[in-house]
């Protein structure tokens, strides 16, 4: 666990949202990983079966919130591309003149 940590901290420090997004990513692979590892623990008998189901619920809850958190960041991306190309004079009409005829 202590990897999605570590790269959600290095995507945090990247300029830009896409670059942040791809560290999301790479800590979202890392609960794949745990989640893994913890099927290898419980058939060596490392952990019981009860510790097997407490922390892939915990790990499984974590790579949901890197969804939910990826998928919002994605959606704000698009939200502020749309917004920003419906103000844009030359993707939009000129709204200053609408209603106004020419004499």
């Amino acid at each position: 666990m202590r990897s999605i940590s570590i790269s959600r901290g290095r995507g945090f420090s990247r300029r830009t949202t896409k670059e942040f997004i791809q560290f999301l990513f790479i800590a979202k692979g890392s609960a794949a990983e745990v989640q893994s590892q913890l099927y290898i623990a419980l058939d060596q008998s490392y952990i019981n079966e009860e510790k097997f189901n407490e922390l892939y619920s915990k790990s499984d809850e974590v790579a949901r919130l890197l969804s939910g958190f990826i998928q919002y960041l994605l959606n704000k991306d698009k939200h502020l591309i749309s917004s920003r190309n419906s103000t844009n004079p030359s993707n939009s009409r000129n709204w200053a003149n609408v209603g106004v005829k020419e004499g």
